[in-house]
């Protein structure tokens, strides 16, 4: 349960940085979220 919390701040953080630094983070971050 909290786990799905902090992922869900950690998605929002990953697509919130650059499009530069972030180029493949999003993709990876598009996972099933798992604590």
């Amino acid at each position: 349960m909290f786990g799905a919390l902090v992922w869900m701040l950690v998605a929002g953080f990953l697509l919130a940085l650059p499009p530069g630094g972030a180029a493949g983070a999003p993709r990876a971050g598009r996972r099933p979220a798992r604590p």
